[in-house]
């Protein structure tokens, strides 16, 4: 397929850093983040996306983001706008970790889903540093 591209849908070992690429201090930051994937759907295992599924390859790179992040110790703050059963599906594995915490907002917007990822990182306040970052 020439507009396609191969991605994963779900979390596994592979997506996970290799022992050079630990990071540094990870147990005391805390990751912010916001997404809203309407219309992440997974795909049967070898079938590839096509470029113009966006939500898709958006989605995939961050479920690929939120498990290298989580499985490395840093705690995951994510704000959702309204994404599709299937991705929050895909993610929650990670929540199992007690890593990734996904706050639900009703607002719409990206500045609204921003703050309420900061208000609730701002909660861990034992941690030293608060990033945020865009996961795809």
């Amino acid at each position: 397929m020439e507009n396609s591209t191969e991605t994963s849908q779900t979390p596994s070992s592979s997506d996970t850093l290799g022992p050079k690429e630990q990071i540094p201090f990870a147990d005391k930051i805390v990751a912010a983040t916001n997404f809203l994937y309407k219309n992440y759907h997974t795909l049967p295992k070898g079938e590839q996306r096509d470029l113009s599924d966006t939500d898709g390859i958006r989605g995939d790179l961050t479920i690929q983001s939120i498990g290298k992040a989580t499985s490395q110790g840093v705690q995951v703050i994510a704000a959702d706008g309204g994404s599709s059963e299937e991705f929050l599906s895909a993610i929650k594995g990670f929540q199992s970790s007690g890593l990734l915490t996904i706050v639900s907002t009703n607002k719409p917007g990206r500045g609204p889903q921003r703050r309420a990822a900061f208000e609730k990182a701002i909660q861990l306040w034992v941690k030293q540093a608060i990033v945020y970052f865009q996961p795809e």
